[in-house]
């Protein structure tokens, strides 16, 4: 078996050409399996920019959508949160939007172990921490909406059974 890990947002016409590459390779090359990868963080850099949003990490590797942990600024409202990721969301395209967020219990810091001392984000800590409220947030929607369920209904067919990661340099 060969492993092939393929920047799915690297083009000028990402993801859709990167994804039609992998499913021609997959047709031609029974014998590999084709990672797709791509960067959250350019996401998450983008809404950390926002005046309501003290720090974010974004999560939805497998999932309709991604559901951001949010550690509010100082005398953020969940509506000026809302209204930061609703625009931020906008000039996205629709498979790096953020769908969904939840407000942090603290904090990410290097006591928590949830930040480095350099200031980066500690992804498999912060999982570790909200991965059962991600979870719910899941489990809370009866309905997907139409339009997110076929991209990714698609997008699952098309790479039939291949494994579809997020690179976390």
């Amino acid at each position: 078996m060969i492993r092939v890990a393929l920047d799915a947002m690297g083009g000028d016409h990402a993801p859709q050409a990167e994804v039609e590459g992998a499913i021609a390779a997959l047709a031609l090359l029974p014998e590999v399996v084709v990672q797709l990868v791509g960067k959250v963080e350019v996401i998450e850099a983008e809404l950390a920019k926002q005046p309501s949003i003290a720090q974010i990490a974004v999560f939805g590797e497998a999932r309709p959508w991604s559901t951001a942990v949010v550690v509010p600024a100082p005398g953020a409202r969940r509506s000026d949160i809302q209204a930061e990721i609703t625009a931020v969301n906008a000039a996205l395209p629709d498979y790096a939007r953020v769908g969904d967020w939840i407000a942090a219990r603290e904090p990410f810091s290097p006591d928590n172990q949830q930040l480095t001392s350099n200031g980066r984000n500690r992804r498999d800590a912060i999982w570790h921490a909200y991965q059962a409220a991600i979870n719910a947030r899941y489990d809370e929607y009866v309905a997907i909406p139409s339009f997110v369920y076929e991209q990714r209904r698609s997008l699952r067919d098309f790479l039939r059974g291949t494994e579809i990661r997020d690179c976390r340099g």
